[in-house]
């Protein structure tokens, strides 16, 4: 049976078939600070909660002036039962350069990532500081048991935008 969901940054993680169902991603606009979320610190990159939001009070700011390592922010998972069809779905305000990339990791009953050759949903960009919306259809596999949303600024780019 295929399951449909979204995935969303105040991000959006929706199920799509039959209907929509806002899959229940944990403080997916950033309302409660980074709680539910890991950042992996680097050198030249911060990821921080500020107060300029799209929604609510809360964002997710990322900046990143290093050109060896790129942002690492991973949301909680999402329980979900095999092949289905999902949305991510979020905001983005750019301030400069590009290569922000929003990736779906699916995870097997065992916790390992099984689709990173195709987590990779879109990288974000840009100067047109303003609130733009995104959104990504992405489909699972049937030994998918859990997604993460895992926000990664390329190794290689110089980029700051805000995420909500």
């Amino acid at each position: 049976m295929l399951r449909t969901g979204l995935v969303a940054l105040s991000v959006t993680l929706a199920c799509c078939a039959h209907g929509e169902t806002i899959l229940p991603l944990a403080n997916s606009g950033f309302e409660e600070a980074l709680a539910g979320w890991s950042v992996t610190a680097f050198p030249g990159v911060t990821c921080e909660v500020t107060e300029h939001a799209a929604t609510g009070q809360l964002a997710l700011h990322v900046v990143d002036n290093s050109n060896q390592k790129g942002s690492s922010v991973l949301s909680g998972a999402v329980s979900i039962e095999g092949t289905g069809a999902f949305e991510l779905r979020g905001m983005y305000f750019p301030v400069s350069g590009s290569g922000l990339g929003m990736y779906v990791r699916e995870y097997n009953a065992a916790g390992e990532v099984i689709n990173s050759e195709r987590s990779h949903l879109v990288g974000l960009g840009g100067e047109e500081r303003r609130w733009l919306r995104f959104a990504r259809r992405l489909y699972t596999s049937t030994e998918a048991r859990s997604l993460r949303i895992w926000v990664h600024s390329y190794d290689a780019a110089i980029v700051e935008a805000y995420l909500d």
